[in-house]
């Protein structure tokens, strides 16, 4: 699955004559690494993909990323860290994710880089891959859907008039890792009367 991305990447990245593409966004070095830690920064070349992460994540990125370059950095950020492991290698021109980085790190990752490597910024090179699903994807998109529906139905058996929204929030959360799910993909959103109003209300 991840050499069918890495390979569409790869084709993208030689239409646009780079070398490499710098990879800051977690999302995105999760969709092509595997990695689910919080911190990271990612180095995809034609030869090798490089996952540079600090000492918390050492042990997790060398599981969770088969097939990929793990680069342990301490005492630095990661996009002094990415600068170094350019410089280590033959490119002359890499792109970088211009949507992700702050300007202060991209000055620290121009001054970071040897000044024979050409900088040119891209936008949504891995995002336009992302919005395809494979098949894979589409299997966990319906297993997903599959635990919300089982989890709604248990839910709706178990609310009764008098509890609050707040233990209602609490009641889906632990129902949805009951029946399967990892974590939610945001705070749990319970409201009734006057704050179902509210598409973003606090449960109280």
């Amino acid at each position: 699955m991840r050499d069918s991305r890495l390979a569409k990447l790869r084709a993208r990245m030689q239409e646009r004559k780079l070398d490499a593409l710098l990879v800051t966004s977690i999302p995105n070095i999760f969709y092509l690494t595997g990695f689910t830690g919080s911190a990271a920064a990612a180095l995809v070349t034609f030869d090798n993909v490089f996952v540079l992460v600090d000492p918390r994540y050492t042990v997790q990125a060398t599981a969770e990323c088969a097939g990929c370059h793990v680069v342990e950095y301490a005492n630095k950020s990661a996009t002094v860290a990415l600068a170094e492991q350019v410089g280590e290698l033959d490119i002359a021109t890499a792109g970088y994710e211009a949507d992700d980085l702050t300007v202060s790190a991209f000055r620290r990752l121009r001054a970071g880089i040897p000044k024979r490597v050409s900088l040119r910024a891209t936008r949504n090179l891995i995002e336009e891959l992302r919005r395809v699903k494979d098949a894979d994807e589409i299997q966990l998109i319906r297993k997903a859907c599959a635990i919300a529906d089982k989890a709604f139905e248990d839910v709706i058996g178990q609310i009764s008039v008098g509890m609050r929204e707040k233990e209602i929030a609490l009641l889906v959360d632990s129902t949805l890792r009951r029946v399967g799910a990892d974590k939610e993909a945001f705070e749990t959103i319970a409201a009734s009367g006057p704050n179902s109003a509210c598409p973003h209300a606090s449960p109280t």
